[in-house]
């Protein structure tokens, strides 16, 4: 089995085994005050063999920048495939609720399926962002007349 993506977003609707709608991908979460609690979704693009068709364990693995980890385990099932195909994809997400994000920093996201890591080093940025810093700097526009 091989992750070809993993990817941490806000929303996440699977229509089909060929087909996800993600949106709010975030690699940055801005939190006004530490510690925060964030909920999200993670999903991954799968491929598997027919040999590989079943049941299978996946572990979601979560890892503070002071190495404090989070785990979600599920159990997938992947389907048998047709008859001549090779390889099959398999469009798999979860939601990661109420996320304790302690410290500021880089998070790692892994996968792993049946204890053997297949996807690491994705990552997303906890930064401690006051309320009244500004992501953008108030600008006073002017009026130009034409």
């Amino acid at each position: 089995m091989q992750c070809l993506a993993l990817v941490t977003a806000e929303g996440i609707v699977l229509r089909d085994e060929d087909m996800a709608d993600i949106s709010g991908v975030f690699d940055v979460l801005n939190a006004e005050q530490l510690p925060a609690v964030h909920t999200f979704k993670v999903w991954a693009r799968i491929m598997y063999g027919p040999s590989e068709a079943g049941k299978h364990q996946l572990e979601l693995r979560v890892i503070r920048p002071d190495g404090v980890m989070a785990r979600v385990p599920e159990t997938v099932d992947f389907p048998k495939l047709p008859p001549g195909r090779r390889h099959g994809p398999k469009n798999w997400h979860t939601t990661v609720e109420n996320a304790q994000l302690a410290i500021a920093g880089d998070y790692e996201v892994q996968l792993s399926i049946d204890g053997k890591e297949v996807q690491k080093g994705a990552y997303f940025y906890v930064r401690h962002r006051p309320k009244a810093q500004s992501l953008l700097p108030w600008k006073r526009q002017r009026r130009v007349k034409l």
